[in-house]
């Protein structure tokens, strides 16, 4: 007999590994592929620290990085209103109205941030902070 498990809500956190999507990625070129694929010379060594970190964040579960600090994996949330607008172009306006925060993931030794959402067991990225720009870092 197979039971009928409900699906999770959408920001829940279910026991399976992650995968990725870029479907809500910003188009603005400050937060989006286009900063990575400017970079060069010695600043390859944050795509390289990217995709490290998407590496080891795919082949865990998401319990990995729901329980670890936000300095070694894990991920702290911030109100969306004190996220840069753009953030959140790529986003249908009917999803963009139910946010209320965003996840903020730290690599290349917490000196850069991915921005996300999850929805289910997908991680919907939405763009990338390489220049402490996207919100208020604090002092």
């Amino acid at each position: 007999m197979i039971e009928n498990n409900p699906q999770p809500a959408w920001n829940e956190t279910p026991e399976t590994h992650m995968a990725f999507s870029f479907v809500w990625l910003t188009n603005n070129e400050r937060y989006g592929f286009k900063a990575l694929q400017k970079m060069k010379g010695n600043d390859a060594q944050i795509l390289e620290s990217l995709f490290e970190f998407l590496e080891t964040i795919s082949k865990n579960p998401w319990s990995f990085t729901k329980h670890r600090n936000r300095y070694n994996g894990g991920f702290e949330e911030l109100p969306v209103a004190e996220m840069e607008p753009a953030i959140l172009d790529g986003i249908p306006p009917e999803t963009r109205a139910t946010i209320t925060s965003v996840m903020v993931f730290r690599f290349n030794k917490s000196k850069d941030r991915l921005i996300a959402l999850k929805e289910g067991s997908v991680l919907n990225i939405l763009g990338f902070d390489l220049h402490f720009n996207l919100y208020d870092h604090g002092s």
